[in-house]
């Protein structure tokens, strides 16, 4: 007795054209995701218009519709197109043609599983993807600081590569996506190319298919690549975690728009109350947390890449794929960051130098100093906040480049 394996549809599932489920029963739902049914429509990959789901699972009713299933719906459209199910643990089985739902509350393991034979004697999936050649991918092709002192020439790239291997069968339809969690970050458009058996090149950018790429979303451990395959009544999901993280400094991340050309910046700064040095009866200490708040708004303004500052200072940075503007926003005490520097008000007429030297780290607001050269307490604290903000940025700069 014949019995085959079918999984039931959800808005969003794609075609084998390359089209994709636009309709579904807001109040059914599998893992939040409306089902969907029997006259949904549905996008073809090859052809313009809207057409529909033709068929569904027997014995199954929403709203006086079948349920749309993999093994009994097809679409409209010229293609005659089968669906990729995405959502992998609500099946149902067939027996001479005639199907009897039965929804499952946990994945059908035996036949998701790599490489595992289909229940079929004529047909077998067995696909395998994993990372090759080039796993550092480095947003906008941005040189190291050696390279940039060196004339700027940088073997870096913003993709990835990966290998598809196809040891089964040919495959009818195939979905490729990279996923965060149940997040569909990425899918690929035109996966034809790796119906074939053998081994095929793929590579990834590190983009949505929005247009963005966030670094937290890379470095999340929940990020994974799944490709899906269908031959005939048999399907099998291939997940292959990606287990990423920052190359050398954990305690940046960006977020690169390349529709509207801005990249948005987080640095992570750590600092501490260093306390008063000195005294002057005529002045008064300037409060931690003003300290704080210039450090935080000196490396904002002075790091940013917008044209924010004027006179042709702080333009977009040019890329090699087009020029961004980048603004920089800066957290304070959040972990993973920066080493620790301390934040001190001075009030000793002599200057305090600042340090970035490891184990030292230290920043002086120089008040005492400025009031010494200019005895106005109000331009004196003008000056110094502007001087404490130009070293702010500049110790940074020496902390990176340590």
């Amino acid at each position: 007795m014949a019995m085959g394996t079918g999984y039931f549809l959800v808005r969003g599932d794609k075609t084998t054209c390359g089209g994709k489920i636009i309709e579904g029963a807001d109040d059914h739902t599998i893992m939040g995701i409306p089902q969907a049914r029997d006259m949904d429509r549905v996008t073809c990959g090859r052809y313009p218009g809207m057409f529909i789901i033709v068929g569904g699972v027997p014995e199954t009713d929403i709203h006086g519709r079948l349920m749309a299933g993999t093994l009994d719906s097809q679409s409209s459209c010229p293609c005659k197109a089968r669906f990729i199910a995405s959502m992998m643990d609500d099946t149902y089985e067939t027996d001479d043609g005639e199907s009897e739902a039965e929804q499952h509350a946990q994945s059908a393991k035996k036949d998701l599983t790599s490489g595992s034979d289909s229940s079929s004697d004529d047909v077998k999936l067995d696909y395998r993807i994993k990372l090759s050649g080039n796993k550092i991918l480095t947003p906008l092709n941005i040189p190291d600081y050696k390279e940039m002192i060196n004339g700027g020439s940088t073997k870096n790239t913003e993709k990835i590569d990966f290998t598809i291997t196809n040891k089964g069968d040919e495959a009818e339809g195939l979905s490729l996506e990279v996923l965060d969690g149940n997040e569909v970050i990425y899918s690929e458009r035109q996966t034809g190319k790796y119906f074939t058996k053998g081994e095929h090149a793929w590579q990834w950018d590190g983009y949505s298919n929005q247009g963005i790429l966030d670094t937290t979303k890379l470095k999340s451990k929940s990020l994974l690549v799944r490709l899906i395959a269908l031959c005939g009544d048999m399907m099998i999901k291939v997940d292959y975690p990606l287990k990423t993280s920052a190359n050398e400094e954990d305690w940046v991340d960006i977020e690169v728009n390349k529709n509207n050309k801005t990249v948005n910046i987080i640095w992570r700064l750590a600092v501490s109350d260093g306390g008063i040095k000195g005294s002057n009866p005529k002045l008064s200490p300037v409060p931690y947390n003003d300290l704080v708040d210039l450090t935080k708004n000196g490396v904002e303004f002075y790091w940013s890449r917008n044209g924010s500052r004027g006179g042709g200072i702080g333009e977009s940075i040019v890329t090699a794929i087009g020029v961004f503007k980048v603004n920089v926003k800066a957290e304070i005490n959040i972990t993973p960051s920066m080493r620790t520097f301390s934040l001190i008000s001075s009030l000793d007429p002599d200057f305090q130098a600042s340090v970035s030297l490891s184990g030292f780290e230290k920043i002086y607001y120089n008040y005492g100093d400025s009031y010494k050269d200019i005895q106005d307490e109000l331009q004196a604290l003008l000056d110094a906040n502007k001087n404490f903000i130009w070293i702010s940025y500049i110790l940074f700069i020496e902390e990176i480049l340590i």
